[in-house]
This record gives C-alpha cells, structure tokens and sequence, in this order.
C-alpha cells in the first residue's frame, strides 16, 4: 500500500469520533502538519510551499464558508496548497489553493458560473474558495479532499 493511503488510513483510524469542537480542530490540525511533513519526505516540497501563506485567505473562507467549517477549511487550505494559489499538482490536474481536478472544478464552474479549468479558473483564489465552499455545502461535504479525516466525510 503506498505511504500517502498508509498516513490516510492512519489518519482516520486515530480521530476521535466523539470529541468536542476545540478538540478535534486541535487534533485534525496536529494530524494535518504530520501527513504535510511525511508527504514532503516522500515528494519533496511543495513547488508552492510558502509556510505562513494561509491566513491571508482567512477572510475570503470566512465570507464563503459556514462559520462551523472556517477552520476546517483552513486546514485543507494548507494540507492542498499551503496557501499558494497558482500550486499544481504535477502528477494530475489538481490546481488552485483548493486543488481542484479539471472535472470537478468545471462542474462547480458550470453551476457557480465561473470561469472553467482552461480559462484559469481554479488559479482565481476567490473563485477557488467559492467553489470549494459549494462543494462541501452541496456535493459531499469533505469527501473531495483526501487531506479531510475520515470523520469530516
């Protein structure tokens, strides 16, 4: 089993599934910084890695986001792209603060009437926020992003 599903599975396996709010944002966020380190050890740095980078999208997220989700999105924020919005997964089509895959990202596009994947879209932060809002609010919830524990989807 490759090392990204063995930390994935980890992950899952060790959240809490009843704790309260404080405790699972602490533990998720602990987590989140265990699978960025590992990850890195196995790929290298993030082409777009600017630690700290984050926060300034705090304001968009909050204007998109339900207020019980804010920090949760955040830490996806950083597990994707550590805040840099023009990052790109160089093994997919994984882009934007978010990384959003071409078909996924087109479709929120399509509904949310932004821009699509070949005109930029996903490198447009607050569209990319939108949209990622959108999904959680109306397509799954968390279960688009692999950096999401088991007990957010």
């Amino acid at each position: 089993m490759p090392l990204l599903m063995h930390l994935i599975l980890a992950t899952a396996l060790t959240f809490p599934t009843a704790a309260p709010a404080d405790m699972v944002d602490a533990a998720a966020t602990h987590r989140t910084e265990a699978v960025l380190s590992e990850l890195h050890k196995v790929n290298g740095p993030h082409a777009g890695d600017r630690p700290g980078n984050v926060d300034q999208w705090r304001s968009l997220v909050e204007e998109y986001f339900a207020p019980g989700e804010v920090e949760r999105a955040m830490q996806i924020l950083e597990c994707e792209s550590h805040g840099d919005p023009y990052a790109k997964n160089p093994r997919s089509s994984a882009a934007g603060l978010f990384q959003f895959l071409q078909g996924t990202w087109d479709h929120a596009a399509t509904q949310l009437d932004l821009p699509d994947y070949a005109e930029g879209g996903p490198y447009d932060a607050a569209a990319n926020i939108k949209a990622a809002a959108w999904l959680v609010s109306e397509g799954g919830g968390w279960s688009h992003w692999t950096c999401a524990p088991r007990s957010w989807r």
